[in-house]
């Protein structure tokens, strides 16, 4: 999808991206998201790939939770590799592709100096496909982009395309429980 900011994004599964990839070979600039027990995407085909590694989780005393770091690696990715089509995925594509892209989003609505930003960002995101942005990283990335401005955040979760979220997210319960002790 082209964007008014300059920006042809796709958000998707590690599957689906290393399909586009294979299909058009050195277009597309990779962000890749997985978690430490992921499998690593195939990033040989990309233009330039960037990888960060954390967890879909939301208990915030997880140590493979997402951190200010990653959002801070995430946006610096999408910076260098402005001007080129940015394909950004994550195991599923369902979470934590969506919340980058949504930060990735509001950076470059920013950059332009587009009247609502938090709009134009919620907007393309809908149109990109229907996802539940991991609310701990989304808020990560905004926090990245405006650390002055503490209570943006609560404009994107107010926004009417923003889903509801499930109590746990996607790919946590997917995880395996910890055992506990008898």
């Amino acid at each position: 999808m082209i964007l008014e900011a300059n920006l042809e994004i796709r958000v998707s599964s590690r599957i689906a991206a290393e399909s586009l990839l294979a299909d058009e070979p050195q277009r597309w600039c990779a962000i890749s998201i997985r978690g430490p027990q992921e499998s690593k995407a195939n990033l040989s085909r990309a233009k330039d790939s960037a990888i960060v590694v954390f967890d879909d989780v939301s208990n915030k005393n997880d140590m493979f939770c997402p951190r200010l770091a990653h959002a801070q690696a995430i946006i610096e990715a999408a910076g260098k590799f402005a001007g080129n089509p940015l394909l950004i995925h994550c195991a599923m594509g369902l979470s934590r592709s969506p919340a980058a892209a949504l930060g990735i989003l509001y950076f470059h609505a920013k950059k332009q100096c587009l009247p609502d930003p938090v709009d134009f960002s919620m907007n393309w995101l809908n149109q990109l496909g229907d996802f539940k942005p991991n609310p701990l990283l989304a808020k990560l990335m905004i926090g990245a982009i405006e650390p002055t401005n503490p209570k943006l955040f609560e404009r994107f979760r107010k926004h009417p395309l923003w889903k509801a979220q499930p109590s746990e997210d996607l790919y946590s319960r997917l995880l395996p429980k910890p055992k506990r002790p008898q």
